[in-house]
């Protein structure tokens, strides 16, 4: 299946989606990345790339925008399934009521993803965990998946999906991560909340040092 990811601008470069893209090509599937800023033509490049999945990043404050963007790629493209995932709707799955969202990923979503385009074309995709969606009416909130425990089983991230804007590749300083959760209860942060959210699992992970590497 044809996935493709929109965001407006590269700003806010995300590893989350070169993530998700790497697991989605490892099971089989195609990643695009839209950045609508960079686009001569945002509206034909979502029609040419014909993808019937969308994923549009939402994260803390940036609500309007990914709910802006989903209006554009309905447009462009009327019934594309449209998820978003990110911090915003993790904490905040109402805005599955939304008309310009079919579901929202809750916590971490590579392996919600991949099952959702492996799923998708059957129809069958509401069993899915980490999903929160609208049905009848009413916001249903599926259980959540373990955190995912060994970084090092998750493929590298797909750089590639931004390179497609060759200034990006050419930028002269890329960002990494060495491990997901904190051992921190920062009371401005969202890591204690999300923590809170899975409970007695081991939230702080590190990569291998030779995966880091």
């Amino acid at each position: 299946m044809r996935v493709l990811f929109v965001q407006d601008s590269a700003i806010n470069e995300s590893l989350a989606l070169c993530d998700v893209s790497a697991c989605l090509k490892r099971a089989g599937h195609e990643t695009l990345l839209l950045l609508e800023d960079e686009e001569r033509s945002m509206d034909d490049a979502i029609r040419d790339w014909d993808a019937p999945l969308v994923l549009i990043p939402c994260h803390v404050t940036g609500h309007e925008v990914s709910l802006r963007l989903a209006r554009r790629v309905l447009a462009a493209r009327p019934g594309s399934f449209i998820a978003m995932a990110g911090t915003h709707v993790t904490f905040e799955p109402d805005m599955a009521l939304l008309p310009e969202v079919d579901a929202v990923i809750v916590s971490e979503a590579e392996e919600a993803m991949v099952e959702l385009a492996a799923c998708l074309p059957e129809g069958d995709w509401r069993g899915i965990q980490n999903l929160a969606y609208l049905r009848e009416g009413v916001l249903v909130r599926n259980p959540l998946r373990p955190l995912v425990e060994d970084l090092d089983s998750l493929p590298l991230p797909d750089r590639e999906l931004y390179f497609r804007y060759p200034f990006i590749a050419r930028f002269p300083f890329k960002k990494f991560t060495t491990g997901r959760g904190c051992v921190h209860s920062c009371t401005f942060c969202w890591n204690t909340t999300l923590r809170d959210m899975h409970p007695g699992q081991r939230f702080t992970r590190r990569k291998s040092p030779a995966r880091a590497v």
